[in-house]
């Protein structure tokens, strides 16, 4: 193990956020004990949720983890849009 701090990030899954009316914040663990506290404690299944360590402190983890859901949602609209765009040309081809 690296003597690096590292913090544990347990978020929904980005394809389950994308679809809430809230945009619900990460929980950040400080360590295995608040992740495990955190997991045992949660009211949704665990499926719904992606739990990593990643590079700490915290401070940084917290930017990496929202420059990193900017960077997810971006995508996942152009995705959208893409598909809605698709089957706009799909109708008018085969009206």
């Amino acid at each position: 193990m690296t003597d690096k701090p590292t913090v544990w990030v347990i978020r929904f899954r980005d394809d389950t956020r994308m679809k809430m009316v809230t945009n619900p914040s990460p929980y950040f663990a400080k360590n295995e004990n608040e992740r495990d506290w955190y997991l045992k404690n949660l009211t949704r299944p665990l499926e719904k949720f992606v739990v990593e360590q990643i590079p700490g402190p915290l401070n940084v983890a917290i930017a990496a983890e929202q420059k990193r859901w900017q960077r997810v949602k971006t995508e996942l609209r152009r995705e959208t849009r893409q598909r809605f765009l698709d089957s706009q040309q799909k109708k008018e081809q085969n009206p």
